[in-house]
């Protein structure tokens, strides 16, 4: 009988863990599926610029502006780029 206490202690506490553990798996695929529906997002906006420079011409503009721009603080809270 003694082991039989000791068995259904043992189940209770893997119980607890793993409910656990399923809360935590469950909170980790909701962050992941949120973040990764973020990068879907970003990818289709930066496809959208990228096809917008080219169909302006501007691909020749837009390479210069990426070797030669830098970052410039003009007490602002968010700083941007500038040639």
């Amino acid at each position: 009988m003694n082991e039989r206490n000791k068995l259904a202690k043992q189940y209770k506490q893997l119980k607890k863990k793993y409910i656990q553990l399923q809360k935590e798996y469950d909170e980790s695929l909701r962050y992941l599926s949120s973040y990764s529906q973020h990068v879907r997002r970003q990818e289709e906006l930066i496809r959208c610029q990228h096809d917008y420079i080219h169909w302006k011409a501007l691909d020749d503009k837009f390479n210069l502006f990426q070797e030669y721009a830098h970052e410039e603080d003009y007490d602002t809270a968010f700083p941007y780029l500038v040639m």
